[in-house]
């Protein structure tokens, strides 16, 4: 790659470095970027000049088009480039593909525990039977696979979160670890605790999504499930409590505004903080646990 962008700054420079590499010249060139949106400038645009000038063909992965630099926009923008934009897994999907990776289907229930908690996410998926490979959690039955426990991240799944929540101010952090441990909040009552500002801010970042239920209010979430259960565990012990109890409050005067996974989560998250959900919450979460098959949150 180029040392600086003064190197591209004209063709015949540009066309002196290519011919330089000579595995390159008149030579059909396919490259491959993963993660494009976190490509360096200089790096960026000699992409781009080797599809623009030397027909280079591009296949590029990310996960915030936004973030992409303005040089690999504008092949897209030229029409260079076509934008594909992936959907989630379906349920028949999700378990479709984590038989394929596992030799045998996985059962139902499992099926849709999994799908619930990666939300179809394909890169999630592979991480949560990575780490339930390597913790026991998948037992092999003369029908096939069966998921014991909660459904979980992998630690490289958590490296990842752990290494971009470390840059985040700590008012932005606030924000991110609130939504995590709240999840659902209504904006409202986020908004009584945090700026708006900040709160716009992680929204753009990709780390919270604010959603509207049925009736029209807004709530926020993380952006993915498996991304609050990652934040929850890097909170530490103290902030988690006092953070806990500020976020939860309004649960308290309208528990039946959260939907059902929601009233179980927080009623576990409760008591790994040391606050005392009542009596009625413990048996809603109970019952919540039961319907949606994690029966080991239920004995929790």
């Amino acid at each position: 790659l180029p040392a600086s962008i003064s190197e591209l700054s004209d063709d015949a420079s540009a066309e002196q470095r290519f011919r330089a590499i000579e595995d390159l010249v008149d030579r059909d060139v396919l490259l491959r970027v993963d993660d494009a949106d976190h490509l360096d400038a200089i790096s960026a645009r000699y992409v781009a000049w080797l599809v623009r000038r030397q027909g280079a063909r591009l296949v590029l992965t990310c996960r915030d088009f936004t973030a992409l630099p303005e040089p690999l926009r504008a092949l897209w923008q030229d029409d260079l480039l076509e934008r594909i934009d992936l959907q989630p897994l379906a349920l028949h999907e999700t378990a479709a593909l984590v038989a394929e990776a596992l030799g045998s289907p996985l059962e139902n229930a499992s099926a849709e525990r999994v799908h619930r908690a990666t939300a179809g996410n394909p890169l999630y998926l592979r991480e949560v039977v990575r780490a339930a490979r390597a913790s026991g959690a998948l037992d092999h039955t003369a029908s096939g696979w069966y998921w014991r426990g909660r459904v979980t991240a992998s630690d490289s799944l958590a490296d990842m979160y752990r290494t971009e929540l470390g840059t985040l101010p700590e008012d932005l952090r606030d924000v991110v670890d609130i939504v995590a441990l709240a999840d659902p909040i209504p904006l409202a009552r986020l908004l009584g605790l945090v700026t708006g500002g900040d709160v716009d801010r992680v929204v753009a970042l990709g780390l919270v999504r604010i959603d509207s239920l049925d009736d029209g209010a807004a709530v926020v979430r993380p952006s993915h499930p498996l991304v609050g259960e990652v934040i929850r565990t890097l909170v530490p012990v103290a902030r988690r409590t006092a953070l806990f109890a500020r976020a939860n409050a309004f649960r308290t005067d309208r528990p039946e505004g959260a939907p059902p996974a929601a009233r179980l989560r927080a009623a576990l998250w409760s008591l790994e903080c040391g606050v005392l959900p009542s009596v009625d919450q413990l048996l809603d979460a109970a019952q919540v646990a039961v319907r949606l098959q994690e029966h080991e949150s239920g004995i929790a």
